[in-house]
């Protein structure tokens, strides 16, 4: 009977702190989207809280209690969304990390605003992007920091040996373009890698008498050259030289006879080519 009073006298006491026990509404938040600045693009090395302010363009960064902290407008056009989610690739974190960014306040500088990435192009009637024309990196201010030229949806940031990169591929995916970020105090830039096939040659099987277009890279572009055409015996038929900044070549195939044929430039440190064939 002692026993049986001892656990109803004990109920009975957690019974009372359970009912002491609150749940206290902090916050009331006027979003339907909750998101975050990676702690690896973050101002202080934690994951930033933010919230999309439903019905409008605004962005508001959370304090540590959930408070609201300070906010800013985005530009409220269609292009923002093609790129608001973009990939995170770590390859220096174990083979593969991997996440998204939507806005980051480190990647492009090194000071505390906020930063997206965000499409241009030409817009159809109801404001919505058709044809990607390129990028720009807009800050909470909405300045435009960087302007980059790409027509790729395909767009990831990739973390090697330290040094952040963002990437964009071509719809066959045959192509990628490389972007260094280089930062350097308060000074930052995005300079271009050559792209990862330099040259392109187009059609690859060509008829006699017909015009192949060879692409060559901007950077390999820059400082003009020459292309040397070699056949699959290693024989020189022909040099066709380019301009400085000419991106297209056209090359005749009237004095090729059928087979295998090597396009090479030469373009210092690197020599980069195309193959076509004759038929």
């Amino acid at each position: 009977m002692k026993r049986i009073t001892f656990f109803i006298a004990t109920l009975c006491l957690l019974l009372v702190n359970v009912n002491a026990q609150t749940i206290e509404n902090i916050a009331q938040l006027n979003s339907d989207w909750f998101i975050f600045i990676p702690k690896e693009f973050s101002a202080d090395g934690n994951a930033v809280p933010m919230l999309r302010v439903r019905g409008g363009n605004k962005t508001v960064i959370l304090n540590e209690d959930f408070s609201l902290g300070r906010e800013f407008a985005y530009a409220e056009t269609d292009s923002a969304f093609y790129t608001e989610r973009v990939e995170f690739l770590n390859l220096d974190e174990c083979g593969f990390y991997q996440s998204y960014i939507y806005f980051t306040q480190t990647l492009f500088n090194n000071d505390d605003k906020v930063e997206y990435i965000r499409a241009f192009g030409k817009l159809n009637q109801w404001g919505e992007i058709t044809n990607i024309e390129g990028y720009e990196i807009v800050n909470e201010d909405n300045e435009v920091l960087f302007t980059i030229e790409e027509a790729s949806d395909d767009i990831k940031v990739l973390r090697w040996k330290g040094m952040d990169y963002l990437t964009f591929t071509d719809d066959d995916l045959d192509v990628m373009n490389v972007y260094a970020i280089n930062k350097d105090g308060n000074e930052s830039s995005i300079s271009k890698v050559k792209t990862m096939s330099g040259l392109k040659a187009f059609p690859a099987l060509a008829n006699r008498n017909s015009v192949v277009d060879v692409t060559i890279d901007e950077a390999s572009a820059t400082e003009g050259g020459e292309l040397v055409i070699v056949d699959n015996g290693g024989r020189v038929v022909a040099k066709q030289p380019f301009e400085p900044g000419q991106t297209t070549v056209p090359v005749r195939t009237n004095r090729m006879r059928t087979g295998v044929y090597n396009i090479t430039l030469n373009n210092g440190a690197k020599v980069e080519n195309a193959r076509i064939i004759v038929k």
